[in-house]
């Protein structure tokens, strides 16, 4: 199961430390995406393409996931 991260006022270091790692994980992992997209001609391609490697690459529970493989299917470069 995973836990959420309850945001307060004053961070403490554990939870600046697991927001840093998230967001370092996250950037990696959009990086990751968006040399796939140039072989996909729509997104349902990419998204069938890039889901299951970005599974087994990540620990993001499935909604993050999927949220970046959209963010980078939108991603104008």
């Amino acid at each position: 199961m995973q836990r959420a991260i309850i945001l307060q006022s004053e961070a403490t270091v554990s939870k600046v430390k697991a927001l840093h790692r998230f967001s370092e994980g996250a950037l990696l992992a959009f990086n990751g995406l968006l040399p796939q997209r140039e072989d996909c001609s729509n997104f349902m391609e990419f998204h069938h393409k890039t889901l299951s490697a970005c599974k087994k690459n990540t620990s993001f529970n499935i909604q993050a996931v999927c949220s970046l493989i959209r963010d980078a299917w939108r991603r104008k470069t």
